[in-house]
Formats: structure tokens, sequence, C-alpha cells
């Protein structure tokens, strides 16, 4: 088990007269951890949980306890995990599911067999089911209308669905490149994909259609969504937004890019904001998004590099806060005061 290390990391003030973001690592694991992601999985539970999968193939569930937080590991796969999704998937099981994606066996660079694991809490316990495996790696994940939409190097989109007799699977998209991210967005799945496109699959089942809504030459890896906007992030370390069919560049770090947060993250600043992690280790939050230069802040560096980011509310004020994993191990929660 991850050894919890001291709530209250350090507090950074990015700019003179504006808000406080506190970081608190939440824990240190022991190895790289892939993705996170947030949701009710266990309603007896305070609060919402946070997921997060590891090169070990841990899935880890983090949950308040008292004025700090815990972790468990409630599955191991005997491949790495690479990516996860929260939602519900199953009316029979308590709170959301868990749905942990990455390899078979073996490591993300083995080139070998992909699986999507779902995790359900019955019964006060954790169970895991293979839900899906695949000839390559499965590397995105997202949960839409009951179903989980999963997405790798086969070049495909998977929609699993709970049956009377197990899960239930329906190829619902060819890509023009591997799945590396995707998200709910307007009315469907918006896919990163490495041949720099970001296609949307929308449809109905036995009725699916895909179309390129966008198209870079650097491969894109993590894609988020507001509404009908997107935000997405790429391998040049080109973090962009969407809106309808016309791309802004927003930001751009010099070193490939692993988080894409579209969201409403400073209610006293107008507009959303932006925020993206990669392999330089910096979280940066932007601002004022639809100015030439959107203002730009540092609340956490982590110098090992970051892998995944996403935004959610996971106590009572109305901020969202951010969550960010990545090679260190470190799971870190950012708040805005």
């Amino acid at each position: 088990m991850p050894t919890p290390i001291l709530a209250a990391l350090l507090a950074l003030c990015p700019t003179s007269d504006g808000p406080t973001w506190t970081t608190r690592v939440l824990v240190q694991t022991p190895t790289k951890l892939g993705g996170c992601a947030v949701g009710e999985l266990d309603p007896s539970s305070p609060g919402l949980e946070i997921a997060a999968v590891a090169q070990g193939g841990q899935c880890y569930v983090a949950r308040r306890s008292g004025e700090g937080w815990s972790i468990e590991v409630v599955h191991r796969a005997p491949g790495e995990m690479i990516q996860c999704a929260v939602g519900e998937l199953d009316s029979g099981a308590a709170g959301d599911e868990f749905v942990a994606v990455g390899m078979v066996e073996g490591s993300e660079n083995d080139d070998a067999p992909g699986a999507a694991w779902v995790l359900a809490r019955r019964a006060g316990a954790w169970q895991a089911e293979l839900a899906f495996e695949g000839p390559r790696l499965v590397h995105a994940a997202c949960v839409l209308d009951g179903a989980a939409f999963v997405g790798g190097f086969d070049r495909r989109v998977t929609r699993l669905v709970r049956g009377a007799r197990g899960w239930e699977r329906e190829t619902v998209a060819e890509l023009p490149g591997a799945a590396k991210s995707m998200v709910a967005a307007r009315g469907g799945v918006a896919v990163a994909c490495t041949d720099g496109s970001v296609v949307l699959v929308s449809g109905a089942p036995g009725a699916w259609t895909s179309a390129v809504i966008d198209r870079r030459d650097a491969p894109r890896a993590r894609i988020g969504a507001a509404g009908d906007r997107l935000v997405v992030c790429d391998d040049d370390g080109v973090l962009s937004l969407l809106d309808g069919s016309t791309r802004r560049q927003v930001f751009r770090s010099p070193r490939k890019l692993r988080g894409a947060v579209l969201a409403e993250l400073d209610p006293g600043s107008p507009g959303l904001e932006a925020a993206t992690v990669g392999y330089s280790g910096e979280l940066t939050v932007l601002s004022g998004l639809d100015a030439d230069a959107p203002r730009t802040v540092t609340p956490f560096v982590d110098a090992a590099g970051l892998h995944h980011l996403v935004a959610a509310n996971l106590d009572d004020d109305p901020e969202l806060e951010l969550v960010t994993s990545g090679l260190s191990g470190l799971l870190v929660l950012l708040d805005l005061r």
C-alpha cells in the first residue's frame, strides 16, 4: 500500500491581486499514475472519490478520511493501466463504475493485447470484470448514456454495455489514428488521435457515424470539453481551443502536453479557464481565453512530469478543484481559495 504524506504541501499566490491555489499531495504511490477521474464511486463515503490507475496495474480509489485522504487498491490488473473513466454503467451496483484501460499483461510499450476492466461496488466490496480485450493497447475511455466507450491502438472505438450475460461490445467507429483520449461532447464522443485528427463519433446502436472535425500535423494527446467547445493538447506542446470548426492555439509548452481541461475554475474571472499538464511537470491554468494572450499561472510543478488532469467539485464550495497525477506517483489536489 502507498504511504499517505502530508495533506497540505504548499500554497502559492500566482498573482499579486489574484486568488490563491492551495496544493495538497493526497498520496505518493510506488509507480507512475497514468490517469485519474472523479465520481460517486462509493455512496457510503462522504463526497466524491478519486479513481487512479498505475503502471503496475493498480486501480486506486482515494476518499476523504477525517481531515485528510486515504487510498486503497481496489483491483490489480496483470497489465499496465494507462487511463480511466468514471460513470454510471450498472444499475445493480452501488454508485458509479470505474473503467480502467491499458494492457492485458505487461507494459504499454509491449506489442501485445489491450484490456478494459470495469470495477463496481457490490455488497460493500469491489468486483472487477474484464469487459474488453483488443489486439493492441487500450488508451482512452469515457462514459456516455450508460455505456463505456474505449479505444486505443487498434484504431477503433468500441461501445461496452452491461447486458444480462455480461458486457456486450459494439464497434462504433474506425479511426484514422490510434485513440489517445476521448470525452463525451457534442452529443457523442470526441476522440483525440495520434495521426493529428479529432474525430466525433455520434449516433445510436447500429447506426453510428464518425467524422474528422479537426486535424493538425502533430499527434493529439488529451481532450476535454465544456458544452460544445473542446480543448485539445498535443505532442508538440500546443494547447488548442476548438469552437465549431475553428481552432485557436492558446498555449504552447516546450514539451509534450498530457492534460486538457476546460471549465469554470475561477468564478471571479470572466469566461471559462483552461488547464493543462505535461512532461515539463508544470500545471498551467489559463484565463482570459478570448484575449490575444491569455493569462497563465503555474500553481504546481512536479519535475518528474505529469500525465493527466481532471476538474471536479470535490467539496461543498462552488469552485471546481483540479486533480492531477503523473510519473512520480503523486496524486495531487488543487483548490482555489
